[in-house]
């Protein structure tokens, strides 16, 4: 691919003269073309579409006639775009190599879109000087634009870097209609999910701020409800030469034109900013209006825009948004580079399991059996001897084991056993760097544990004595780092915690079955009140839950949602007291009655 050619300097592949078996471009034969694709299959006609744009965007034709050639295509590019999403969207991470090549080929699709529009601009400038169509030329910057957003918005999604040069040309393609003042000329595009029109000015700001949002922190759908609502917000952002006196607490970004990278916070502005190429992106305007959107849908308003995008845009995700676009957060701990091992257990089960449930409830090896007091429930730990799981296989049984209903017994025949939980799954991770704050890790190959933005994990670095206790997290960013490599950074929430089990008392006086719960003590830097991990969507605020701990029984109220992900909600409670009642005793697993425990614990 040719460096830099062109008014604009893209990098463009280099062109032949179309042969007697190329891909015909002719109006009339690509109409024909497209209305004999099979669209009720989506791999042959992805096959079909993505051959021919690779094909023609090497083939030497007239910008015209590539420009009318693109036109035609959006259609069922925008279709197999849509299809391809569904197969790489609401996973975990990794994904499957077959499923990350689908990512990749989304990627490439839009990339070529993209790479045809700058050909077809590259040659209009260099084929016409005094009568340039004006309206044309802005179309295609508007498309160009539009098509490495969606690069953007796919390889967010799916946590991998963007392809090379992809925002070298984003900021070619702006500061080129910005010098000719076509950066603020409506287009009409009926590929965008809301408004009909926007301009590149507009279309450049989407970009910028997706990236200001620090989507590697999203989860995977949050993304693209961000990416939407963009299509709305975006014009709120000012976009203003560069000044050295800006204050750098407010919400001030820079970006710099000349560059091939994002946009960051202007305290963190690394930029020679004195060659003009440099703009001050203020978002003083967007973050009131995030916190009005935000104040009217936890108000209970159903404002036009979550309308639109429906129960993905939330509170919790406007809160988190209007964060990242307002002043940086100062980190609070100091971050040193570090080469050592960590085991890692991801999801609430899997944590809870790793935490020792079995052995507070079955009272094996239990060292700390004291009564902690009301005032912070979980302020002491509950200690357990460890050791190191060789493999899953040595992982043995669980507490969901113990209570769990076995088939009975015929008359003269044993007890069968009832079937037992999965092995544990747990892994050896590398830690690349550690603060008081949390940890970045990274593990290569294909047999990672799948994770997503917002998971429950567990931490327990690997030591010669096997002591260490597991330190709670959340997963807050993931990226990959190389072919087969993940990284993840994980926000510690408490270096102690206490496994325990919830139910409720229904109306009836029925309870439900008990729930895996964690118990987190108060921390008091930086504060946080004692609190309860949960699974996402049982629990409420104001629900009374019946909380057993150390043979123990406890009553507690959920006062507060502190956190909520796909993965768990964090709730802050006050306790009111013991019940009394104690924790189920070990059961024989040679005899008992499987009736005594049918309605106590299910399998999770």
């Amino acid at each position: 691919m040719a460096e830099g050619k062109g008014h604009i300097g893209f990098a463009l592949p280099d062109q032949h003269k179309p042969g007697r078996d190329s891909f015909d471009t002719k109006p009339r034969k690509v109409e024909a073309w497209i209305s004999q694709l099979p669209m009720g299959n989506v791999g042959e006609t992805a096959r079909q579409v993505f051959g021919a744009l690779h094909e023609s965007n090497r083939l030497r034709i007239s910008w015209d006639e590539r420009y009318r050639l693109l036109e035609a295509l959006r259609g069922p590019v925008g279709y197999i775009g849509q299809a391809l999403h569904k197969r790489f969207t609401g996973l975990t991470f990794p994904l499957q190599p077959k499923t990350q090549r689908i990512a990749n080929l989304a990627t490439e699709l839009y990339g070529e879109m993209a790479l045809g529009y700058k050909i077809a601009i590259e040659d209009m400038l260099a084929r016409s000087f005094l009568f340039r169509d004006r309206k044309a030329l802005t179309i295609m910057l508007h498309r160009a634009l539009r098509y490495l957003n969606r690069v953007l918005l796919t390889t967010y999604q799916v946590y991998s870097p963007q392809p090379r040069e992809t925002w070298a040309d984003l900021h070619r393609l702006y500061r080129y209609a910005e010098e000719r003042r076509l950066h603020q000329s409506s287009v009409t595009d009926k590929e965008q999910e809301i408004l009909p029109k926007t301009s590149i000015a507009t279309a450049y700001k989407q970009a910028l701020l997706l990236a200001l949002a620090t989507p590697y922190r999203l989860r995977q759908g949050e993304v693209g409800v961000i990416y939407a609502a963009l299509e709305i917000w975006a014009h709120l952002a000012q976009l203003t030469p560069y000044t050295s006196g800006a204050n750098p607490e407010a919400p001030l970004f820079v970006t710099h034109l000349g560059s091939n990278e994002e946009p960051s916070h202007l305290a963190f502005n690394h930029f020679q900013c004195d060659d003009g190429q440099c703009r001050l992106i203020d978002l003083e305007r967007l973050t009131l209006t995030v916190q009005d959107e935000r104040d009217l849908i936890a108000a209970g308003t159903t404002t036009e825009l979550k309308h639109r995008l429906g129960g993905s845009l939330n509170v919790d995700l406007l809160r988190r948004v209007g964060m990242t676009w307002d002043v940086p957060p100062k980190r609070g701990f100091y971050r040193s580079n570090k080469s050592s091992k960590a085991e890692v257990v991801v999801g609430l089960t899997a944590v809870h399991r790793a935490l020792g449930l079995v052995s507070a409830l079955r009272s094996i090896t239990l060292l700390n059996s004291g009564d902690s007091g009301p005032e912070n429930l979980f302020s002491k730990t509950s200690q357990f001897s460890s050791r190191v799981v060789a493999a899953e296989s040595d992982v043995k049984e669980d507490v969901w084991d113990v209570f769990k209903p076995k088939p009975a017994a015929k008359p003269g025949q044993a007890q069968q056993a009832a079937p037992k939980t999965p092995a544990l799954l747990m892994q050896t991770w590398e830690v690349r760097d550690e603060s008081g704050g949390g940890y970045r890790i990274a593990r290569s190959g294909g047999d990672t544990l799948g994770v997503q933005v917002g998971d429950l994990i567990a931490v327990r670095p690997l030591t010669d004595t096997h002591d260490a206790n597991w330190v709670i997290g959340v997963v807050r960013w993931i990226r990959h780092s190389g072919p087969e490599e993940l990284e993840m950074g994980v926000q510690n929430i408490a270096n102690r915690s206490r496994p325990a089990a919830a139910r409720m008392r229904q109306e009836g006086g029925k309870l439900t079955e008990f729930q895996r719960i964690i118990g987190l003590p108060e921390v008091k830097e930086p504060p946080q009140p004692q609190s309860l991990l949960a699974p996402p969507l049982l629990f409420g605020v104001g629900s009374t839950l019946l909380v057993q701990f150390d043979h123990t029984e406890h009553r507690l109220m959920l006062t507060g949602l502190l956190e909520s992900t796909g993965s768990f909600s964090k709730f802050s409670f006050e306790d009111l007291g013991s019940t009394g009642a104690t924790a189920p005793a070990k059961t024989d697993t040679h005899g008992g009655q499987p009736a005594d425990y049918s309605n106590l614990w299910n399998d999770l």
